[in-house]
């Protein structure tokens, strides 16, 4: 598929233009970047009509987590439709279901309003886990709330890492993978625990605790985006996680975190600032609301467990 092609399908495709509008993301410029991934996923597929691309889908086998689970897990991407066809859908999520017969579990997201994207994946045997929604900050335009205090922040230490990693394990509830029995919920806690470690090691995140009395009662992670930066001319991250011990939530730690990460980025020239949370996450929603996030977009997240691997 050539890129003009691409950039048709995509600028058709309704259903991501407000979060692509408020992040500041140019089709045009950011199609190329599309096409690469495209062209390198493992298995991809485009519907044609009368000569002309209508629809396209994607897998790529997510390596860190199959090979954490000891299975062969995959994302689909870049699954949509022109008019967002039923049909067209149907077509491609059979052809891929069909083909890629080293897939034992795959991950699927898309638009909560894409019904008919819902409906084709359903119909292929897909099973809902949970909505998942996008807000974005954007520091050119948001005055960031003066926190009471900054002094208790501080970047995560070797020494600090054990107390951020036990706080993740007791305050991420809200965490989609706990909702699927394929995986076993102690895995999961491990899970989290070793994404944490490999960030705390990353040069593209940052991990920020606060501290009482010499003890860690909470934490934020940052992941700074720079391929996007480089793509856009402009800087963009996202905040990952966040945790509050149980004893001290609902105390104001989470808001001085959020504000603290937001000047950080601040004063890193990051302008574009992602996150994404459960949609049923009221209390993160209502924090994020009050460090200047907005609601961007919301996804359905729907898994798929082959019978092979059931």
């Amino acid at each position: 598929m050539s890129a003009n092609s691409l950039l048709e399908l995509f600028s058709s495709y309704p259903y991501k233009s407000l979060q692509q509008k408020i992040q500041k993301i140019d089709q045009k410029t950011i199609i190329n970047y599309y096409l690469e991934k495209f062209e390198k996923a493992e298995f991809s597929c485009i519907h044609k009509e009368n000569g002309r691309p209508a629809g396209c889908i994607s897998s790529v086998r997510f390596s860190f987590l199959s090979d954490f689970f000891k299975k062969n897990i995959y994302t689909i991407a870049d699954f949509i439709a022109r008019e967002s066809s039923g049909n067209i859908y149907q077509s491609l999520i059979r052809e891929l279901l069909e083909k890629n017969h080293k897939m034992d579990f795959a991950i699927c997201k898309v638009p909560l309003d894409d019904y008919s994207a819902v409906n084709a994946l359903v119909n292929a045997g897909f099973y809902y886990i949970c909505s998942e929604a996008h807000l974005t900050c954007n520091l050119e335009n948001t005055t960031i709330p003066q926190a009471e205090d900054f002094s208790g922040v501080s970047g995560c230490s070797e020494e600090d890492l054990p107390q951020v990693l036990e706080i993740a394990s007791r305050s991420h509830e809200n965490i989609r993978y706990y909702y699927d029995n394929y995986f076993d919920n102690s895995r999961v806690d491990q899970l989290y625990r070793r994404i944490l470690q490999d960030e705390f090691k990353s040069s593209n995140a940052e991990i920020f605790v606060y501290r009482e009395d010499k003890t860690v009662a909470g934490f934020i992670s940052i992941i700074y985006n720079r391929r996007l930066s480089e793509l856009m001319g402009r800087g963009y991250a996202s905040l990952d996680f966040i945790g509050v011990d149980t004893s001290r939530q609902h105390s104001g730690i989470g808001l001085i975190l959020n504000n603290y990460a937001l000047s950080r980025l601040r004063s890193r020239n990051i302008s574009i600032i992602s996150v994404k949370t459960m949609a049923s996450n009221y209390p993160a929603l209502r924090l994020l609301a009050k460090t200047g996030f907005f609601p961007t977009s919301q996804n359905i997240v729907l898994h798929y467990r082959s019978k092979t691997a059931i």
